[in-house]
């Protein structure tokens, strides 16, 4: 069907165009404007495994309810995850690994979810990975394990220097817990 009016729309603007000009240039251009144009319209919506949108969303929440200092620890396994908010209400996800540009976004509208772009690759992968870790620190914040929390914080940072690392990570913890 797309390919049928990727050619008979166009030719029949162009033919209309070129009797009504009497000028067969502005004919051509028409036809290749309306070639772009009818391309444009009848572009299908992206899909997406729903699943995937579910994991960046908890992963952007989860991230934004960090404090600054220790939010680095939802950035591992080479993969990021950002989201804003739009002028129109809705909230935008970019979500990419450190190889390319975002790999996946999507806007969370109040109808449903519009994905924007999805490039299937590796960082799904990766996703599932980093999906897993947080929902471990988050059930260690909600138990209040202080243990559980510093252990998956210090292998998430990535941080060797045990005294650096209690300093930092003491005191975030009172925070969270104390939301």
């Amino acid at each position: 069907m797309k390919s049928v009016l990727l050619i008979v729309v166009p030719s029949i603007i162009a033919i209309g165009v070129g009797i009504v000009t009497s000028n067969w240039i502005w004919a051509i251009v028409s036809f290749i404007a309306s070639i772009f144009l009818v391309n444009w319209m009848t572009a299908a919506p992206i899909e997406c495994p729903p699943e995937l949108l579910k994991k960046a969303i908890a992963i952007a929440d989860f991230r934004n309810s960090l404090p600054l200092s220790i939010r680095s620890v939802t950035n591992v396994n080479g993969l990021y995850i950002q989201c804003g908010q739009m002028e129109d209400g809705s909230t935008e996800y970019a979500v990419g690994s450190d190889m390319n540009v975002p790999a996946l976004i999507f806007r969370n509208l109040p109808e449903g979810v519009r994905v924007i772009k999805y490039v299937h690759g590796n960082w799904e992968e990766a996703l599932d990975k980093l999906s897993s870790k947080v929902q471990r620190l988050r059930a260690a914040i909600m138990a209040e394990d202080k243990k559980d929390f510093l252990i998956w914080l210090q292998v998430g940072l990535n941080i060797v220097d045990i005294n650096q690392f209690a300093e930092l990570a003491g005191a975030e913890f009172e925070k969270l817990v104390s939301k």
